[in-house]
């Protein structure tokens, strides 16, 4: 059955800063279910670098105060090839209502970072004066209806022509995330777009924006 634009609760923990390295996540297989490794409360100075996250609902959550790098696997094809066992929702999902304030890079591309949540309205990120978010050369970032990503004055947003801003139900780009299947198409007011001091932009790879 179609499961709506949604992946969950998000409910993370409060905790230090970690140091998860090579793991295997266990799944999380449960309806509604928390992602296999929340680190939402996370704290700056996290690493999350070479973890196989599979056969979960929600693989990863994570906040604005760590870099991401493309090292983490989402699916275990490298161990089981004849069963690869994706997450049912393939995406990172990023606390929302959140702010930028510094050097940020984020960078995997084998699974798409999901902004905020649809039922708080959190489905939006900012970037302030001071911060600079860098993303990767084929990384996804996927918005919710009414999201966006707003960038103020001073701020900067660094992505190359292959990384992409998008609707959660664009599939075309690294996937099903919301596992609907295709029943649930992209179209041209799904998210608000990218806006830097208020002027919306048009950057070529903006895709299913009200602003673009």
């Amino acid at each position: 059955m179609c499961q709506p634009d949604r992946h969950g609760p998000n409910e993370g923990r409060a905790g230090p800063s970690a140091r998860v390295l090579d793991a295997a996540i266990p799944p999380t297989d449960a309806i509604n279910a928390a992602p296999a490794l929340d680190l939402s409360r996370a704290k700056a100075g996290t690493v999350v670098t070479g973890n196989v996250f599979y056969d979960d609902r929600v693989p990863l959550s994570v906040n604005v105060t760590y870099n991401l790098d493309d090292s983490n696997s989402f699916d275990n094809s490298a161990l089981a090839p004849s069963d690869p066992q994706p997450s049912e929702f393939n995406g990172i999902i990023v606390a929302g209502c959140s702010t930028i304030d510094g050097n940020l890079s984020w960078t995997p591309s084998k699974a798409p970072l999901v902004i905020g949540d649809p039922i708080s309205a959190c489905s939006y990120l900012n970037v302030a004066g001071a911060g600079h978010l860098t993303l990767g050369a084929n990384t996804v970032m996927k918005f919710f209806q009414g999201g966006v990503l707003n960038v103020d004055t001073g701020g900067a947003v660094t992505a190359p022509s292959t990384a992409a801003f998008t609707s959660i139900r664009d599939d075309s780009r690294c996937g099903d995330t919301n596992a609907c299947g295709g029943s649930l198409m992209p179209n041209a007011t799904d998210w608000v777009g990218v806006k830097i001091d208020g002027a919306c932009q048009t950057w070529s790879n903006i895709y299913y924006a009200t602003c673009q």
